[in-house]
Order: C-alpha cells, then structure tokens, then sequence
C-alpha cells in the first residue's frame, strides 16, 4: 500500500502570468465601478437601478423553473395517458396537447397523426372519463368540440397543479 501525499496546489500567482495588458482594463473597469458606486451614493432610491436586474433574474429562473415543472408534467403525464387510453397513440396525443394545449378534434386528429375520426374520438373519451382533458367548448353547427389540458396552461400560467 501506498502512502497518501498532501495536494499542493500549485504556487499563486503563476510564474508566467502576464499582467500588463490587463492593467489598463482593471484600471479602466475599476473607475466605472466607483463612478456608478459615487451615483447610487447621490440617488434617494438607488434600487430603482438594480430593480431591471433583479426583475431580469426573477424572469430567468421562472423559465428555468417553468421548463423544469413542463418536464416534470409531462413525465406524470405520459403513464397517465397510456393507462387512460390503452392505445398506441397515448404518446401522439400527449404531444400534441404538449404543443397546443387547446385542441379542436380535427386539429387533435392532424397533430396526433390519428388514423381517423372515431379512433380520436375514442381517445379523447378516455382522457375526459381520466379527468386529463376537459371540455372547453361543446361542437356547435359544423364547429367541432375544443378540449382543454388544463395542467400545461397552470404551468404556463405559473398556478400550482397537482397534475391530477
């Protein structure tokens, strides 16, 4: 058995670091920086200069947390709709309530690549009996009926969902 030597890191600052053309950038930096501390010293409300940078990270990791809650979904979602269904097209049909969350049935038909009418029919019958979809506007005259996956809109609209 060997024995253990310490880490040594290496010595700081490296021998061949070469300063001098960064000088003048540090410098120059350093300046702009106690310039825009010497403004917010002056300002009743410096916040008022930080607030688009805190709005912009607040956007960033709502997105962030948004894509996380949409993946999430739709893992739950894919057993959800296979069990719910029964059918080869469980995946298709997801998808497609994934890129369009209010669906027509002849729209659902085209973006689930269903074969025909009664199959999507079928389909759609189970994911309402599940409680997966709802009924957001009943057919009317030559209108078809539009079904509604509530789950991906609260997401979108940042609204708690127990995905059902």
């Amino acid at each position: 058995m060997s024995k253990l030597e310490p880490y040594i890191p290496f010595e700081y600052p490296p021998e061949n670091l070469k300063l001098k053309p960064l000088i003048s950038k540090i410098s120059t930096e350093n300046r702009e920086i106690a310039r825009f501390d010497g403004i917010l010293h002056w300002l009743p409300n410096p916040d008022i200069l930080l607030a688009p940078l805190t709005t912009r990270e607040a956007v960033l990791s709502s997105r962030i947390e948004g894509t996380q809650a949409t993946f999430n979904l739709y893992t739950q979602m894919k057993e959800k709709f296979i069990q719910a269904t029964r059918s080869q097209y469980a995946i298709p049909a997801l998808d497609a309530f994934f890129r369009q969350p209010i669906l027509s049935t002849t729209n659902f038909i085209q973006m689930a690549g269903l074969p025909n009418r009664i199959t999507a029919n079928n389909i759609i019958k189970s994911l309402l009996d599940a409680g997966l979809i709802h009924l957001y506007r009943p057919s009317e005259g030559r209108r078809p009926a539009e079904y509604i996956f509530d789950s991906i809109i609260n997401i979108a609209e940042g609204r708690e969902d127990d995905f059902v």
